[in-house]
């Protein structure tokens, strides 16, 4: 099997702690590289298949052999000795299923596992706005009622919201509740006032809103 390429020590640890898998769900950054892996079984003569989808076939291996590409997987990707496949350049094009065959040359015993990619494009900075009453005209914050700052993704795909002030977690007071994408203060103090960010995260990315200067005045 010589004819493969080697992976990186740093990916060959990573791969060494996941141990094994079914079924993996892995995630991809838009125009960057993934590794897709299966544990499986590997025998020492074996010939090796990967295949998007279900009749889309990337990448064949027989012993002493190079790897033989297809398609517009050639020169976009690696297989490597223990199996693994490295995609380079993805596309939102990538998403979806990939099936790993390995079969025995010396038995024709056959072995199969599955790895779902999600591309993700990477997050742009989102928008952190704060929802207050405007009565008369005052579109400051007042001490003592009910505000709620909002961070909008505008539908990007984020797992995770994060609201600061002043650079510190802003979630941490009894009376101040993060839900998702919404921060409330139930209700505000004059001691809010300062600085907020929020800061949005998925699997391959985050992003963090420009500085919203926030300033809690007393009642009218």
């Amino acid at each position: 099997m010589g004819a493969y390429q080697y992976l990186p020590v740093w990916v060959l640890l990573l791969l060494a702690v996941t141990g094994p898998v079914c079924c993996l769900l892995e995630s991809g950054e838009l125009g960057k590289s993934v590794y897709l892996t299966v544990k499986l079984n590997l025998p020492a003569q074996r010939e090796v298949q990967w295949r998007f989808g279900t009749n889309t076939l990337i990448v064949s291996a027989q012993p002493g052999i190079p790897p033989i590409y297809y398609g517009a997987y050639r020169g976009r990707c690696t297989l490597y000795e223990n199996t693994t496949l490295q995609l380079d350049s993805l596309t939102d094009a990538d998403t979806g299923q990939y099936t790993l065959s390995v079969i025995n040359v010396d038995t024709g015993a056959q072995q199969q596992g599955s790895v779902n990619l999600t591309v993700h494009s990477p997050l742009t900075s989102p928008t952190l706005k704060v929802n207050v009453s405007t009565t008369n005209g005052n579109a400051y914050p007042v001490n003592g009622t009910i505000v709620s700052l909002h961070c909008d993704a505008g539908g990007q795909n984020v797992v995770s919201y994060t609201f600061y002030k002043d650079g510190v977690t802003a979630c941490s007071q009894p009376y101040v509740t993060c839900d998702k994408d919404f921060l409330y203060f139930q209700p505000i103090m004059m001691s809010d006032t300062g600085t907020y960010t929020c800061k949005i995260e998925n699997s391959v990315s985050s992003n963090t809103s420009q500085p919203l200067s926030l300033t809690v005045i007393g009642p009218l």
